[in-house]
C-alpha cells in the first residue's frame, strides 16, 4: 500500500472519496482587474451563481490590484479557474501548462483616443508628447505601443508614458492636456461619463484582438476541466448568462482553439520580458 493510499485511509477517504471532495470542495475564480473590485465582483456575480448551480459547488471570486499581481497570484496557483488577458493566457499555458477553456465572440482591440479640441493630424505629433495607459501589462496596450513604435515612435525615447489607474483615468490625462494620446478599450470607453465622450474622439481603431480568456490550472484534472469548460460554453443559454452578456457587452463563449493561443506568441513573449523586467 502507497504512502499516499495509506495517508487518505487515515483521513477517511478512498481515492474516489478524495475526488469527490476535490468536485464539491469551493472553485476559486480569479478575475483579471479590468474594472474597480466592486464593479468587476458585480458584473460576475450572475456567472458566479450559474457556475454554482451547473457544478454543484461553491464558486468564490477574487480579483489583485494589478495585472503583474494577479498574474503572478495565476502562476502561484491562487486560483483554480481564471480569466486572464489573452496573451496572459497564453503566458501561463506555456510556462504553467494552464489548460485553454473560452473566450467571449466579443473581440477586444486597442482604440487610440484624444481630445477634441486638441486633434491630431497624424502620429508624429506624439513626439515629445505624453500617451496615457491604463496598465502596461494590458493587451491593447502593447498592441497600441507597438502600433506608434511601427511609425517610429519609441516609448521613453520619443514620447512620454504615463501609466494611470484606470479607462477613466486615462480619458481625464488626455481631456486635462497632460497627454496628447490615451490607449485604451472599447470596454474602457463605454465607462466614461457622456460628457467624457463628448469630449473625446478616436484617433485610430486598431485589429481586432481575443478578448479575455478562461483557463484552468492543471491541478482541477481532466475530469473536472472537460465538466467546467462545458458550463462555460453553455453560460448563454442560462438566465443568469443572459444577465451577464446583457450588461458586458461579451455577446457569448467560444472554445479557444490550439491556432488561437499561438497567435498570440508574440505578445505573451513580449509581456514575459516585461514581468521578468521588474520585481
Amino acid at each position: 500500500m502507497n504512502m499516499l493510499r495509506v495517508l487518505l485511509l487515515g483521513l477517511g477517504l478512498s481515492y474516489g472519496g478524495a475526488a469527490m471532495a476535490a468536485e464539491t470542495a469551493p472553485l476559486k475564480l480569479g478575475l483579471l482587474p479590468t474594472l474597480s473590485p466592486r464593479a468587476l465582483l458585480a458584473n460576475y456575480q450572475p456567472v458566479r451563481l450559474y457556475l454554482e448551480r451547473e457544478l454543484g459547488r461553491p464558486v468564490e471570486l477574487s480579483t489583485a490590484v494589478d495585472f503583474r499581481a494577479f498574474h503572478r497570484a495565476t502562476m502561484a496557483g491562487d486560483y483554480d479557474l481564471v480569466l486572464t488577458a489573452p496573451h496572459l493566457a497564453r503566458l501561463a499555458q506555456l510556462e504553467g501548462k494552464f489548460e485553454p477553456m473560452a473566450t467571449y465572440t466579443a473581440t477586444n482591440r486597442a482604440v487610440l483616443v484624444m481630445a477634441k479640441e486638441r486633434p491630431l493630424r497624424s502620429a508624429s505629433d506624439v513626439r515629445g508628447q505624453c500617451v496615457a495607459i491604463f496598465d502596461e501589462h494590458a493587451l491593447v496596450v502593447l498592441q497600441g505601443l507597438r502600433w506608434l513604435s511601427e511609425r517610429g515612435l519609441k516609448p521613453d525615447l520619443d514620447f512620454r508614458v504615463l501609466e494611470t489607474h484606470s479607462h477613466n483615468s486615462v480619458a481625464h490625462s488626455v481631456l486635462s492636456g497632460e497627454c496628447v494620446l490615451g490607449i485604451t478599450a472599447p470596454s474602457g470607453i463605454k465607462q466614461w461619463t457622456e460628457e467624457d465622450s463628448r469630449r473625446l474622439g478616436v484617433f485610430a481603431e486598431l485589429a481586432e484582438q481575443q478578448a479575455v480568456t478562461w483557463v484552468a490550472h492543471p491541478r482541477l484534472g481532466g475530469k473536472s476541466i472537460k465538466r467546467i469548460r462545458s458550463a462555460l460554453l453553455k453560460l448563454g443559454d442560462s438566465p443568469e448568462g443572459k444577465q451577464f452578456f446583457a450588461s458586458t457587452g461579451y455577446k457569448g463563449m467560444r472554445t479557444v482553439s490550439n491556432r488561437d493561443m499561438r497567435q498570440l506568441d508574440s505578445y505573451a513573449k513580449e509581456v514575459g520580458t516585461l514581468l521578468r523586467g521588474r520585481p
